[in-house]
C-alpha cells in the first residue's frame, strides 16, 4: 500500500509503528536484511533517539515496510544476496 499510495481509512500495523516512532521522536535510521538460513530471511531495524542507537530484530517485511513508510534507507547483506541465488559472489564488488 505504501509503494503504490494507496490511502486507507484507517492506519494499518505499519503506520501506526512510524506514528508511535515519529511521536516519541525516534528516528529509523535504515533498515537490514542481515541474513537467510533455513529459507527464513533476518533483518535488523536501527532506531536513533537524542543521539542514542538502537537496534531491533525483526521480520525483513516488517522493517521494509516501516522503511517505507519513513523513508529510511534498506540494506541488504551481500552474504543474503548469494545465499537467496540472486548474484554470484564474483557479480558482488566492495
Amino acid at each position: 500500500t505504501e509503494l503504490e499510495k494507496i490511502e486507507l481509512s484507517r492506519p494499518m500495523t505499519h503506520d501506526l509503528m512510524r506514528n508511535i516512532l515519529d511521536t516519541l521522536n525516534v528516528k529509523v535510521e535504515r533498515v537490514e536484511v542481515t541474513d537467510l538460513t533455513d529459507n527464513t530471511f533476518f533483518a535488523q531495524i536501527h532506531l536513533k533517539k537524542d543521539g542514542k542507537e538502537f537496534v531491533m530484530d525483526s521480520r525483513p517485511s516488517d522493517a521494509i515496510a516501516l522503511a517505507l513508510r519513513t523513508q529510511a534507507e534498506i540494506y541488504v547483506d551481500k552474504k543474503v544476496m548469494e545465499k537467496a541465488g540472486m548474484v554470484k559472489p564474483t557479480d558482488l564488488r566492495r
